[in-house]
């Protein structure tokens, strides 16, 4: 689980470093504790894995829970919460990259996902820092010149 959850990382890095940079925050509902400025906001990496309750032999989008799944995760996009997620090509599993203002209230919105909730998946959660590679790319440039 290790090696694979590296191998998500480091291809993650290389599409997403550039947008873990600058997220623009959406409006919120007042009092929502778990979205704050994207700027103070950290950043995570939840990769789901097929859970106890996975169906075999049905493909990801009929198993129980995915379409409120889709719609949990429409709505973190929604609250400026979900930089990008999505499931993997082989149908194993899927990922996410979102923000949360700490470490419980990520797990919280893990742990509230229907298709965590109903163990269709299971799941790592690790705090993540992507590289802003804008920002290198332009010091590394006027560095060289």
């Amino acid at each position: 689980m290790r090696n694979a959850l590296r191998h998500v990382v480091g291809s993650l890095a290389v599409v997403f470093g550039a947008l873990a940079v600058t997220v623009l925050a959406a409006e919120t509902a007042p009092g929502d504790a778990l979205v704050t400025s994207s700027a103070t906001r950290p950043t995570y990496l939840v990769v789901y894995r097929r859970g106890p309750s996975w169906a075999e032999g049905k493909p990801m989008r009929e198993q129980q829970s995915m379409r409120e799944h889709f719609r949990y995760y429409l709505e973190l996009h929604r609250k400026g919460l979900l930089v990008a997620g999505g499931g993997f090509t082989d149908e194993s599993g899927g990922a996410a990259v979102f923000e949360a203002t700490d470490d419980a209230a990520a797990n919280e919105i893990i742990r509230a996902d229907p298709a965590v909730e109903s163990k269709v998946f299971r799941f790592e959660l690790q705090r993540w820092k992507p590289n802003p590679w804008e920002e290198i790319s332009k010091k590394e440039a006027a560095r060289d010149e």
